[in-house]
């Protein structure tokens, strides 16, 4: 499998997009191109086309846990707990917490302040990359006023 980024070894394409319909991750593929994830993420924000590319593979990748799961969720020995741990972890499932407040503070939007906390991180992403070089930033809600 060709997997250098030179023009002497041209990308496989058909192996990343078979990688990424067998569940793997960005890191995996990042791998299969001879990159550190730091430099797999900093193409994907350069490059349109390969951004578009992985974000495709990652939808195929997330299609293929949830069908793992739909698939075996009855079978015997199926390891429910591995999977949904890895679904925590992959892809931000959550355990509902039911809490409630007491206080007489005022109702907060969760979707705005998701969408702060975005744009407050890339605004740092931009200003000290350094911080946030092994953060990827690319499942960030956008915002809706348009402060990006």
């Amino acid at each position: 499998m060709a997997t250098a980024t030179s023009p002497n070894n041209p990308i496989d394409w058909a192996s990343l997009t078979s990688a990424y319909e067998q569940g793997a991750s960005d890191v995996e593929i990042a791998k299969m191109l001879n990159l550190t994830a730091a430099k797999f993420y900093k193409l994907y924000e350069s490059n349109p086309a390969f951004a578009n590319f992985v974000d495709s593979g990652r939808t195929l990748a997330q299609a293929w846990w949830y069908e793992a799961g739909r698939k075996h969720l009855m079978t015997k020995g199926f390891n429910v707990s591995l999977y949904n741990f890895i679904m925590k972890n992959r892809f931000g499932w959550a355990d509902k917490v039911e809490s409630a407040d007491t206080t007489d503070k005022d109702n907060l939007n969760l979707d705005e302040l998701r969408a702060q906390v975005s744009s407050a991180l890339k605004r740092l992403a931009q200003n000290s990359p350094e911080l946030l070089s092994n953060v990827n930033l690319t499942h960030l809600p956008k915002q809706k006023d348009g402060d990006d």
